[in-house]
């Protein structure tokens, strides 16, 4: 049977509730069982081929079968056999499938369908409502709040004293209201600046929390044209917002530095790409990217295990531009080598010192802590990254060194700086400091354990100074610093 590793929700009591019920309902063997009997409906073509899935139309002429991935039609005349029988285990490992594909509209029709379906048996209608109630735990998470609420209504007309729904519908709710005030201030941001992207995209992306699509997609069509982006390149609204947050001002930070919106269009027009398992690279050198694969591969499993951040299989997308130039245009970070702008999202450039021996593992770091832990100071998200370099212990004779010229930060400073504002040799000084500081950590108390239990109480309390001290025990910042540099004398 496979790990939990890749279930999106693994962390919920349901989801385990799942697993352990699933181990002992299904008579198939479990060594794989997605793959085995990931589907209800068996189709068996004239020509031997065996297609598995969910048949949603069916005439006289014709079926439509929907997978997970795909939706194909099928004419009468190719179809030798159908078998529509869906037993009960065929419902929970279907089941399991979409919401590993995060496909919740299709999971959460199949969960409703097997409540109804199975309502005389008490075990297997709540397992099937345990699974509607995870569609509307992952819709909660994805901000599908309209659909996450209308979810999770269905929970409790079948099951009117589920507690998890009523907990989960009114965070639904409160949500949604939420997003409501959101958008006047953004509407009023428009009316006074109708050229505001920054207010239009995040407009736009309300307008998807609350299941308005369609006028998501005006926001964003909007801002494409006024950037003279050819919007029939793109398909649908997902690609459109994909395009927006990785090329253009999505963020007050990036509205301040960002210089050419339109070269980044153009850049992504030019570039080809590579898909791998684990990446996807737009590039302007197959060998380099086959290169870039080969660093992803070797990698991203280990930065993965260390952080205890579950494999998912959803790839990283990474750009590599032609040389700084198209790089700081694309980014708006000029003097960086590599940039990791959120979680599976790397900017390098070809022509970057040790791209692939150092940058490339150190924006990994970076794209997947953000995948797992929030609010992480600079300095801790910097030092985890040097860590993946080659060779960064060369830091620990240069920070001795910069300690005697006292040209390292004072401690309080150094604690709320970000890299990203530094400039590159002030940058250097900052990533010297953070990683020995890590590294003591690492060396000094506790290692890895300790490491991570200090990145969830900064994600979860957003107080570094108290993580510090429930953590490890330090009564205070000057302790640290005085721990440290006795550390550094060494």
């Amino acid at each position: 049977m496979p790990t939990t590793s890749k279930w999106t929700f693994s962390d919920t009591p349901a989801a385990i509730r799942i697993v352990q019920i699933l181990t002992f309902c299904t008579p198939v063997i479990l060594v794989d069982f997605i793959d085995i009997c990931s589907a209800q409906d068996l189709v068996v073509l004239r020509n031997g081929t065996e297609m598995t899935g969910r048949i949603t139309a069916s005439t006289a002429e014709s079926i439509e079968l929907r997978m997970p991935s795909s939706r194909i039609t099928l004419n009468r005349s190719q179809i030798k056999k159908l078998d529509r029988s869906r037993p009960f285990n065929l419902y929970i490992t279907y089941g399991w499938a979409l919401l590993q594909k995060e496909d919740f509209a299709q999971a959460e029709e199949l969960y409703f369908e097997g409540a109804v379906n199975f309502k005389t048996d008490e075990a297997q209608r709540k397992l099937m409502l345990t699974g509607l109630l995870e569609v509307g735990r992952g819709l909660l998470s994805h901000r599908l709040f309209v659909d996450s609420r209308r979810c999770l209504e269905k929970v409790l007309v079948l099951d009117s004293e589920n507690a998890e729904a009523k907990g989960l519908l009114d965070e639904a709710g409160r949500m949604c209201r939420k997003i409501q005030k959101e958008m006047e201030g953004f509407l009023q941001a428009l009316h006074e600046n109708p050229d505001n992207d920054f207010a239009r995209y995040h407009l736009g992306l309300r307008y998807e929390s609350l299941g308005e699509n369609e006028k998501a997609q005006e926001e964003y069509e909007t801002i494409l044209k006024r950037s003279k982006v050819d919007i029939t390149k793109f398909n649908g609204l997902l690609h459109m917002r994909g395009f927006i947050k990785r090329h253009m001002v999505v963020s007050e930070d990036e509205a301040e530095v960002s210089s050419d919106e339109n070269q980044s269009g153009q850049n992504l027009d030019q570039m080809e790409g590579l898909k791998s398992p684990r990446a996807v690279i737009y590039h302007y050198n197959r060998r380099l990217a086959l290169d870039v694969v080969k660093v992803v591969d070797k990698v991203l499993s280990g930065i993965e295990e260390e952080f205890n951040v579950p494999s998912d299989g959803i790839p990283y997308t990474i750009f590599v531009y032609r040389d700084e130039k198209e790089y700081s245009e694309a980014t708006g970070l000029p003097g960086s080598v590599g940039f990791a702008a959120g979680p599976r999202k790397i900017h390098l450039y070809m022509t970057a010192p040790r791209m692939l021996k150092s940058v490339l593992p150190h924006e990994l770091v970076h794209a997947t802590l953000y995948r797992q832990y929030h609010s992480l100071p600079s300095w801790v998200d910097e030092g985890l990254a040097v860590r993946y370099e080659q060779g960064p212990g060369i830091y620990y004779d240069r920070v001795k060194q910069w300690m005697q010229d006292s040209t390292t930060y004072p401690f309080k400073d150094f604690m709320k700086k970000s890299a990203l504002r530094l400039s590159d040799d002030k940058r250097s000084v900052f990533y010297g400091q953070a990683y020995t500081l890590v590294d003591f950590l690492y060396v000094e108390h506790g290692g890895r354990t300790k490491m991570l239990e200090f990145l969830r109480a900064i994600s979860q309390t957003k107080r570094v100074e108290a993580s510090l001290g429930q953590v490890y025990g330090l009564k205070s910042m000057a302790e640290l610093e005085k721990q440290w540099r006795k550390f550094m004398e060494l």
